[in-house]
């Protein structure tokens, strides 16, 4: 009986601990993940200058590169979906690219 307690308990604390991470994540996700990605873009450029020198970096700071992007546009995907408008005028830029364009919602279409 005991461990039944035990083990409905750790399950309602793993619960509330994903569910404050979720909000945080709501909260804040978006200015981190533009944040990191910024710093994974700017970080993986000066590694594909020292991919001259170094040449076994290339692949991963390309991979790395691709990343950061992504991480980037996410976190300004993020921003249009609450807010209805782009955060900075190059990621409506971004967004009003053909390809990129079909993932804006319609009422934050310019």
């Amino acid at each position: 009986m005991l461990m039944v307690v035990g083990v409905l308990a750790l399950g309602a604390s793993l619960l509330g601990a994903a569910v404050l991470l979720a909000l945080i994540l709501w909260k804040w996700g978006a200015g981190l993940a533009r944040v990191l990605g910024l710093f994974l873009i700017l970080s993986n450029l000066y590694r594909l200058m020292l991919a001259v020198f170094v040449p076994w970096v290339l692949g991963s700071a390309a991979l790395w590169l691709a990343v950061g992007v992504l991480l980037w546009l996410f976190g300004h995907w993020v921003h249009i979906v609450r807010y209805r408008r782009a955060r900075s005028p190059l990621a409506q830029r971004v967004f009003a690219l053909p390809g990129l364009r079909a993932l804006v919602p319609s009422a934050a279409r310019p």
